[in-house]
């Protein structure tokens, strides 16, 4: 069984579950790209179930300090946002450590959900 597993790997190629970026994200890129730019603290770190056994997604509280950039949502994320991370998506980046950030993100039209992706530049 266990050369059965290794054998299947080998046709498997590992790109396919990784996050692809046409290119080196940079601040520029990310600033145009993202709905919601800003410098923020986490200040909570939330884990909950998703279903899954060995994973959750998490839910990072930020006070927001500074907003640049707010497309469509001008008035709703002035002080506090929540950004999701799900470990399905593989290009979501988790806040898991308390601090201040530059926070690129995007709201998910189909969700509402806020998220922040590895395409985006994401400066402690």
């Amino acid at each position: 069984m266990k050369y059965k597993f290794l054998l299947l790997t080998f046709f498997i190629p590992l790109h396919i579950f990784a996050c692809k970026c046409a290119n080196e994200p940079t601040i520029k890129d990310s600033f145009e790209n993202a709905s919601l730019v800003f410098i923020g603290e986490v200040y909570d770190i939330l884990e909950v179930p998703n279903g899954f056994k060995t994973s959750q997604n998490t839910l990072s509280k930020i006070k927001i300090d500074k907003v640049y950039k707010a497309d469509l949502f001008d008035d709703f994320y002035n002080e506090n946002a929540t950004l999701f991370h799900s470990p399905i998506q593989s290009c979501h980046v988790p806040f898991m450590e308390k601090g201040k950030y530059l926070i690129f993100a995007y709201i998910d039209k189909s969700t509402g959900l806020l998220y922040s992706d590895q395409c985006f530049v994401q400066k402690k």
